[in-house]
């Protein structure tokens, strides 16, 4: 990068909105924006407009605090529903059980891309580790889990650069494949087939952030058929709150 670049990713580093996005994550999205766009400008427009639908678009500055002031109280329900994903999964508690159901309690869930998630494991006593891209919400997990005592961890990382994954009884990947595969076609299949675990738990909204319904369930079945890995096959498959589940076993796990 030149002198005006490197002064523009710093600014974009310390910009209110991104300043939590993993820095691996800022780089990447901002390198990719430069290599698109001839000019500047629309090379730092076109990359706060990627890192807004990679983590801005879920959870803003001002609902960071207040799950945090949530932490407090030990309202989980109340900070989960300042997160977007977890907002639209009300009924997580009976979707984990019918999971359950099928895998069994498991020794670790690994949690991919996890937000706030990690806490409602923490709360039905299973270990897991989360790996997120915005460090507010690793914070978070970490503090509350601490008070609560849970074990129950999260940290850091670009999924896009390639962090060690720990080997896991379950992975979850909950509507994360189709961001994985709009910032780079074919990564949401590699993680899909590399993630070490042998019971893989993959959703896709049903709907979009602000409500549609565009035939996205068709679009995104049709999409896991056609992208299955080697050796893996549906266990169970259900819709709940507007999210497509898709339980998969890999009979090499």
């Amino acid at each position: 990068m030149d002198e005006r670049e490197k002064a523009a990713f710093a600014r974009l580093l310390n910009s209110k909105n991104y300043r939590e996005i993993c820095p691996q994550a800022l780089e990447r999205v901002f390198l990719q924006s430069l290599s698109r766009y001839s000019s500047l400008k629309e090379a730092d427009k076109a990359a706060r407009s990627a890192l807004h639908q990679l983590a801005g678009a879920f959870m803003t500055p001002e609902q960071l605090r207040a799950a945090g002031e949530c932490l407090a109280r030990k309202d989980l329900d109340g900070a989960l529903r300042l997160h977007a994903s977890t907002r639209e999964r009300p009924g997580w508690r009976e979707a984990y059980r019918r999971i359950f159901a099928c895998t069994g309690q498991p020794e670790l869930v690994l949690d991919l891309a996890c937000g706030l998630n990690p806490l409602c494991l923490g709360e039905l006593g299973i270990s897991a580790l989360g790996l997120d891209v915005h460090g507010g919400a690793v914070a978070l997990v970490n503090r509350w889990a601490g008070v609560m005592g849970w074990d129950v961890g999260c940290r850091q990382a670009d999924l896009l650069s390639g962090p060690d994954l720990p080997s896991a009884t379950l992975c979850l990947m909950m509507k994360l494949l189709p961001v994985l595969e709009r910032q780079r076609r074919g990564a949401g299949a590699a993680l899909l087939a590399s993630a070490p675990a042998r019971w893989k738990l993959v959703t896709f909204p049903t709907r979009t952030l602000g409500g549609r319904q565009v035939g996205m369930a068709q679009q995104y079945s049709a999409w896991l058929q056609a992208h299955m890995p080697p050796a893996h096959h549906i266990a169970s498959t259900f819709q709940q709150d507007g999210e497509l589940y898709f339980l998969l076993e890999d009979s090499h796990g």
